[in-house]
């Protein structure tokens, strides 16, 4: 019961609701599945192009490195977002009702 209470109360709270309204999040959250797939390859080459994976490990340089490591992911994933994510995103539907009126003959 807490955590229904949670999610019910938390998901519609003004403060959770204006920060996901935020552009920026906005953002990101459109990209995620770009994102999601590039991000590997994209911290693998920063990785090994910047030899992090001999800094020595203390949660401060990890945390760094993932912030680093996220933002990297994220601009380079905003070309194979634009390219190929992004026309798909809202050309379906127009394409839907225009087969639609075809259809009907409207």
């Amino acid at each position: 019961l807490p955590v229904f209470g949670f999610f019910y109360f938390g998901l519609r709270s003004w403060l959770l609701l204006s920060a996901l309204r935020f552009p920026a999040v906005y953002l990101v959250g459109g990209m995620c599945y770009t994102i999601y797939l590039y991000h590997f390859w994209i911290s693998a080459v920063v990785v090994d192009l910047f030899g992090l994976a001999s800094i020595p490990a203390n949660i401060f340089t990890l945390f760094a490195l993932d912030v680093a490591l996220f933002a990297a992911a994220t601009v380079a994933s905003v070309v194979p977002f634009l390219l190929f994510e992004r026309p798909f995103m809202f050309g379906s539907r127009s394409r839907a009702k225009a087969n639609a009126s075809a259809a009907t003959g409207a």
